[in-house]
């Protein structure tokens, strides 16, 4: 379990302690996020998800800020090391004293579309396919 001070836009969010913070668009928040009790945000909703990864004693435990929020997340800094991973995919080393800031990129990402399917029919695929 570590501790985490969550500054959003320079003001202090929450003081936490858990196992870390997930930081989502809302093309990521129906994998992580939702397996992690989270909102599911529609592809068309512009925003960011913070979800708490088995917050102790926190008020609350999923938040939705406007895309253009900074997010800072700030691992306690009493010696411990931790893990970031980007996507489950790059991991880098976090040292005793460094800040995490998460900001919106000057550019958009772009997807390919290979069907048109519907948001709201693949929504439901996917929590159909969790209950399975």
């Amino acid at each position: 379990m570590g501790k985490f001070e969550v500054r959003v836009d320079g003001s202090h969010l929450d003081s936490l302690r858990g196992d870390g913070v997930i930081v989502s668009t809302p093309t990521g928040s129906t994998s992580y996020v939702l397996s992690n009790g989270g909102p599911v945000l529609h592809p068309r909703v512009e925003g960011v998800v913070l979800s708490y990864m088995a917050p102790f004693a926190s008020i609350a435990r999923h938040y939705v800020m406007p895309p253009t929020s900074t997010i800072e997340i700030e691992p306690d800094s009493r010696g411990r090391h931790y893990i970031l991973v980007l996507d489950g995919q790059a991991k880098y080393g976090v040292g005793p004293g460094s800040v995490i800031r998460v900001t919106r990129s000057p550019r958009p990402a772009r997807f390919v579309r290979l069907s048109k399917k519907d948001p709201i029919k693949h929504l439901r695929d996917i929590l159909w396919e969790q209950m399975r």
